[in-house]
């Protein structure tokens, strides 16, 4: 059968019914993987993703959570939802006052607006800071639509040769 148009495809998706649901899921699940992964990257290349997460990618892990892909009416729908510092570079915002103190090394030492540089064996209290927009999610699910279009096809290619259709 030669798909034509996006109508051609829906009806022909049609005729399967409902067990051609998982298969699309899975597909889309698998997708929102793969944004994460992008979002992640795109996260802590800049802004306070890259200077608390420069060096341990794995850390922001969970800062950027993937909701389960589910049928909602006649639609496939998938999330990726950008928490904590993820939401605030994303969205801007403002980190509330918080103490800071040396965990890896006997000193902090950091440098204030004003160019003095402190080093200090105590916690320090940080004021909080307001944060400007640095939109990263966006980004990471339009760099990633091919790959999840990719591999919906496949989940449904797999779908198709188990019922010896493709």
């Amino acid at each position: 059968m030669a798909i034509t148009s996006i109508a051609t495809l829906a009806a022909s998706l049609r005729t399967f019914g409902s067990r051609i649901d998982v298969p699309i899921l899975v597909g889309l699940e698998q997708g929102l993987y793969t944004a994460r992964a992008e979002a992640i990257n795109n996260f802590t290349r800049r802004g306070v993703g890259r200077a608390v997460f420069a060096k341990n990618t794995r850390g922001a892990l969970g800062l950027i959570k993937v909701i389960p892909a589910k049928l909602r009416g006649n639609s496939y729908v998938g999330t990726l939802q950008a928490r904590g510092l993820a939401a605030i570079q994303d969205q801007g915002g403002r980190t509330s006052p918080h103490t800071i103190k040396p965990k890896r090394a006997k000193f902090l030492v950091y440098r204030t607006n004003a160019g003095v540089l402190h080093i200090t064996d105590k916690p320090v209290l940080h004021p909080g800071a307001q944060h400007p927009t640095m939109p990263f999610m966006q980004a990471a699910t339009s760099n990633a639509a091919p790959r999840v279009a990719q591999l919906i096809d496949r989940a449904i290619q797999k779908f198709a040769t188990k019922l010896k259709v493709a």
